[in-house]
């Protein structure tokens, strides 16, 4: 099986494939921007932030009320720490 016909779409381009090694080329390619992106990021990881390393850290508005945190109690009590009192 050396001829293969279809259409490929990848980020927003369209790409005619007539042959398996044209297939194979193309996946080959896309395995090397793979590899870029994949070192790329690894070389940034410490300018990365993300707003969830900090969620449920801090206990300075409730004091842990209950052993929760002060955005657990934010979220899912509405801001009642009375409400954790029969949570299991």
């Amino acid at each position: 099986m050396d001829e293969v016909k279809g259409y490929l779409e990848y980020d927003g381009d369209i790409y005619k494939i007539q042959s398996v090694e044209q297939l194979q080329e193309f996946m080959n390619n896309l395995e090397e921007e793979f590899e870029e992106f994949d070192e790329s990021y690894i070389e940034n990881e410490d300018d990365y932030y993300n707003e969830w390393d900090d969620y449920g850290t801090s206990g300075e508005k409730y004091g842990y009320y209950n052993g929760y945190s002060d955005d657990v109690i934010d979220d899912a009590f509405d801001g009642c720490p009375e409400a954790t009192w029969n949570v299991d």
